[in-house]
C-alpha cells in the first residue's frame, strides 16, 4: 500500500540590511580646526546588532559612536567627506554620506591706537594694530596714509609715523593678511594741527579746561578742576595757567594738557597775567584779596594787598605795568613792576614811594586788557555799563568812554589796528568797536554813546549771555562764549562773518587764543 504525504519545504527567512535615516551635522560650514557633532538615526527591521564606521577623508574624529560622532575640521579650507557605514551581523549594510565646508576665518584687528590722535604738524608718533587670526595662522601687516609719511618699515604690527606741515585729518590704514590671503583692514583718523590759532577754554561749570585746534576740532578735554577761571598763555613754551577758583590753586599745563605743577593756599584766584620772564601775576577774592606773583616754576615771590575782589588783571610786556581791575573797590589799579613784597594799598599813606596810579570813579569792573603795542589799557566798566580805554600817554592818562552798553563783562583787543571786540553780556550781544574811534574829540562824560552813534562799531546780536572773548590777530577769528556755547568769528574790519559755533559747554569764564607769536596772552 501506498502512502502520499505532502511534504512542503519551510522559507528560510529573508535578512534586511540596517537603514540610515538620516545623517546631521551640527554645522554644515565650519572654520579651521572647529569641532561639530554629526547625528546619525539608523534602524535594522529585523532587530540585528550592529556595527558601524565612521570615516572621513579630511579631519578626524575624537568620539564616535552608532548615533553620533564629534569631528574636527582640518586646517585647511575646501569640503570635507563626512561618511557612515552600518552593517548587521550577516554583512547587510547600508552607507550614507554628507559634505561639510571648512573656510577659512579672517583676520581680526580689535584695535589701532596711536601715542596721540592729536599731533602737532611735523611731529612724530607710533601706531600700533592689535590683530589676530581665529584660526592661528600667521599675520602680515600693510599700512597706508592719506598724508604725512612713515619712517622706517610698513609691514609690521608697528609703525612710525611723521605729520606733514598741513593741517589736515589724515586716515592711516592698516591691511592685515592671514596665510591664506584672507585679509580686512582698518584705519585711524589722526588729527595733524598748528599750535597757530589753537584755542583754551576754562569751562567753568563743567569743572573742566578744554583745548581747540583753530577748526574747531577738540584736542583735550581735561577735568579735575573746580570751578576755572582765568586762564594765561606762555607762548613761548606754549603752557597754560589755569586760576582753579572753587581749588584755591594756580595750575600749570603742558601745551599736551599734561599738569606740570600746582600752587595751592590760594584765595578764590580769579585771574593770571604774565610777565616776560614766565613769572605769573594772579588776582584773588576770598578773605586774602590779594595780588600773587609767583615764578615761571611755581615758588610764590611776592604777595601784594589792600584790593577787594580784584577780577581781572594784566601785565603791559614793554615795562612791566601791572593793571588791575580793583572789582569790589570800584577802581583800576596801575602798579610798577619794581613793587616790593607786602606792598599794601591800604597803608600807603606816608610811605616814602608809592608803587601804584589808582583810578577811580568805575562801578564793579569786571575785566581789563592792555594793549601790547601802546600800554593804553581797556576796561569793561560793568557797573557804569560803559567800556574805558585809558591812554598812558607819557606821565598823564586820561580816558576815552564808550557808554551805552548794559554789564559788558569781557574784552579783547587787537594788539595790530587797536579795535576792542567787547562782550555786552546784559544786552546779549557782541560789540566791535572800531580803532578809528579815538579820531573823535574826548568829551566830558562819554566821547560815544553804542545806542546813539553810529559809524565806528558793530553789533553781533542774540546771543546769550556772552562773556568770555579773545581775537587772533594773525587771521581776525575772534571767539567768544556764550552760556553754553563757544562761537568763531571771521573779523572783516567793518563787517564780520559767522564760521560756526561749539556746544557742550558751560558758562566758560576765560579763553585764550595762541597768537604764534612770542607774545603773552
Amino acid at each position: 500500500m501506498l502512502l502520499y504525504i505532502n511534504c512542503k519545504k519551510t522559507a528560510e527567512p529573508v535578512n534586511n540590511a540596517p537603514v540610515i535615516l538620516s545623517l546631521t551635522p551640527s554645522k554644515k560650514n565650519v572654520n579651521f580646526l572647529e569641532s561639530i557633532t554629526i547625528k546619525a538615526d539608523v534602524k535594522d527591521a529585523d532587530g540585528d546588532s550592529i556595527i558601524f564606521l565612521w570615516i572621513s577623508d579630511k579631519g578626524n574624529f575624537t568620539f564616535t559612536s552608532l548615533d553620533s560622532a564629534v569631528w574636527n575640521a582640518p586646517d585647511s579650507s575646501g569640503r570635507a567627506r563626512i561618511a557612515l557605514r552600518v552593517n548587521d551581523i550577516f554583512d547587510a549594510f547600508n552607507y550614507d554620506s554628507t559634505v561639510i565646508t571648512v573656510q577659512n576665518q579672517i583676520p581680526v584687528i580689535s584695535l589701532i591706537t596711536a601715542t596721540q590722535t592729536n599731533v602737532l604738524v611735523g611731529n612724530i608718533i607710533t601706531i600700533t594694530a592689535t590683530a589676530s587670526d581665529p584660526d592661528g595662522g600667521q599675520l602680515m601687516y600693510n599700512w597706508e596714509a592719506a598724508g604725512g609719511e612713515f619712517i622706517g618699515s610698513v609691514t609690521g604690527n608697528e609703525v612710525t609715523w611723521k605729520a606733514s606741515t598741513t593741517v589736515s585729518n589724515v586716515s592711516i590704514k592698516v591691511t592685515v593678511t592671514d596665510d591664506n590671503n584672507d585679509f580686512t583692514t582698518s584705519e585711524i583718523v589722526i588729527n595733524v594741527f598748528q599750535e597757530l590759532g589753537s584755542i583754551w577754554i576754562s569751562d567753568t561749570f563743567n569743572d573742566q579746561v578744554v583745548k581747540f585746534a583753530s577748526n574747531g576740532t577738540q584736542l583735550l578735554r581735561k577735568s579735575g578742576f573746580n570751578r576755572p577761571q582765568g586762564l594765561a598763555l606762555n607762548i613761548a613754551d606754549r603752557t597754560l595757567w589755569i586760576a582753579d577758583w572753587g581749588g584755591n590753586r594756580v595750575v600749570k599745563l603742558s601745551s599736551g594738557g599734561e599738569e606740570l605743577f600746582e600752587v595751592t593756599g590760594l584765595d578764590r584766584p580769579t585771574d593770571i597775567a604774565l610777565r616776560a620772564n614766565g613769572n605769573a601775576w594772579v588776582t584773588t577774592m576770598g578773605d586774602s584779596n590779594q595780588v600773587v606773583e609767583i615764578s615761571h616754576n611755581g615758588t610764590i615771590l611776592n604777595k601784594l594787598s589792600g584790593f577787594s575782589d580784584p577780577q581781572s588783571i594784566d601785565v603791559y610786556q614793554l615795562n612791566g605795568d601791572i593793571w588791575i581791575a580793583d572789582t569790589g573797590n570800584d577802581r583800576i589799579i596801575l602798579l610798577e613792576p619794581q613793587v616790593p613784597n607786602g606792598y599794601n594799598l591800604d597803608l600807603i599813606a606816608g610811605m616814602p614811594v608809592r608803587y601804584d596810579t589808582q583810578f577811580g570813579n568805575y562801578s564793579n569792573p569786571e575785566a581789563l586788557e592792555v594793549n601790547q603795542q601802546t600800554g593804553n589799557c581797556w576796561i569793561a566798566d560793568t557797573g557804569n555799563h560803559r567800556v574805558v580805554r585809558i591812554n598812558k600817554s607819557g606821565s598823564f592818562p586820561f580816558e576815552f568812554v564808550i557808554g551805552g552798553l548794559l554789564n559788558p563783562r569781557g574784552l579783547a583787543v587787537n594788539k595790530l589796528d587797536g579795535s576792542c571786540w567787547v562782550t555786552n553780556t546784559g544786552e546779549n550781544e557782541v560789540i566791535k568797536i572800531f580803532s578809528d574811534i579815538f579820531t573823535l574829540p574826548v568829551k566830558e562824560g562819554e566821547s560815544y554813546n553804542i545806542d546813539i552813534d553810529a559809524g565806528f562799531h558793530f553789533v553781533i546780536p542774540g546771543y546769550t549771555q556772552p562773556w568770555a572773548v579773545d581775537i587772533n590777530v594773525i587771521d581776525g577769528i575772534v571767539w567768544f562764549a556764550e552760556n553754553f556755547r563757544l562761537v568763531k568769528v571771521q573779523d572783516l574790519g567793518t563787517n564780520y562773518s559767522i564760521i560756526g559755533g561749539f556746544t557742550n559747554f558751560n558758562a566758560p569764564k576765560s579763553l585764550v587764543i595762541n597768537p604764534g607769536s612770542i607774545l603773552f596772552k
